[in-house]
Order: C-alpha cells, then structure tokens, then sequence
C-alpha cells in the first residue's frame, strides 16, 4: 500500500549487562557464553508475520523444520566457512553440533540438525512466546546458568520487537529507505549517499 516500516529485532544486552562487564576478559565478548545478547529474531518475524504476513505461522516455519531435520548438503562455502571458524573447536556445544566427532564437514555430506529441528518445531506450534516464555527460554535460561552466561528467563521474557520509522534520503533521483537508529548501518549508507 505504498507504507513502509522498518522491524527492529536486534539483540539486546541482559539485565546483568555492565560497562566494565568484559574489561578483565575482552574476549568473552565476542566468543562464549558471555558474548551473546537476548535474541530478537523469533519475536521479529513473528511481529513481521502478525502485521503483514498472509500464511499461517506454523506453514513459514515448516521449511526450517525441513531443512534441519532432514538436512541439507554442504556446499564448498560452508565447509571452508566451518574450517575457518576456529572458536567452533574451542566450546564443547559448538563442536558437538558444528563439528563431526570433532572433524569438519566436507562439502557434499548431509548436515542434519535434530536438536534445531526439535526447537523449531516447538516454535511453529508455540509462536515466539514458546521461545521466550516456554520450554525453549527455560532450556537457554539453565544452560546460561550453567555455563556463566548472562541471560536470565526474564531477560527472554522481556523482549520485544519494535516497529520504526525508516529513515529516507535521496540519491541521483533515487529515493533511499533504510535502517533508523539503534542501527548504525542506515546513517552510514545515507551519508556516503550524500558524498556520491
């Protein structure tokens, strides 16, 4: 109908979040348990699906559920990506999951994901609330626990996505619409916009 919107479902920092929070150990934020923030993707296509989707919510999960469960063949990218990502090795999860009894996957073999699929199947039945309320939240609420991560149960219950305005500018004749504030990437594009 000629609107537009922008969806914000951008991480967010725990409750517990704290300026000096990684000063004595800079790279938990970016690898482990401590570097991850509560995530907004679930809630935000669900908000996308609740405001301008037409099919059921369980039908746009259902490929996802496919795709895991089933499993997909490894392309040469994604194989050179996995041997590439050296903190996979590093935590024991991501190598369970990422990794073949510790080997890399080649491209052509069949990646299957069973615990992903189990989890998007709850999702499909339970919408975003079961992901940051239901079973889904308790499961990465203990494992937080257990581990030393920062996201609490009430940190997923939190959570929601907002809709903004999107930012608008001009270029040679082009009318540009693009990520507002909190994302830095939209300002970024709209100035060198400007200097071309």
């Amino acid at each position: 109908d000629g609107r537009t919107t922008f969806i914000d479902f951008r991480e967010q920092a725990p409750e517990t979040a704290a300026r000096e929070m990684y000063a004595a150990s800079p790279r938990d934020s970016i690898a482990g348990w401590r570097a991850s923030g509560v995530p907004g993707t679930v809630r935000g296509f669900e908000l996308a699906s609740n405001n301008y989707g037409s099919k059921p919510w369980s039908e746009l999960v259902a490929p996802a559920i496919a795709l895991a469960r089933d499993g997909f063949t490894v392309s040469r990218g994604l194989a050179r990506s996995l041997r590439n990502s050296q903190d996979l090795a590093a935590f024991e999860e991501s190598k369970r999951i990422f990794l073949k009894g510790g080997a890399y996957w080649e491209a052509g073999e069949q990646f299957v994901q069973p615990e992903l699929a189990a989890t998007l199947e709850r999702i499909a039945r339970g919408g975003a609330r079961e992901f940051y309320a239901g079973e889904t939240a308790r499961m990465i609420a203990r494992a937080m626990a257990e581990h030393g991560g920062t996201i609490t149960l009430d940190d997923l219950r939190r959570y929601e996505a907002v809709e903004r305005e999107p930012l608008t500018g001009q270029c040679k004749g082009f009318e540009i619409i693009t990520a507002p504030p909190p994302s830095s990437g939209g300002i970024g594009l709209l100035e060198m916009m400007g200097i071309l």
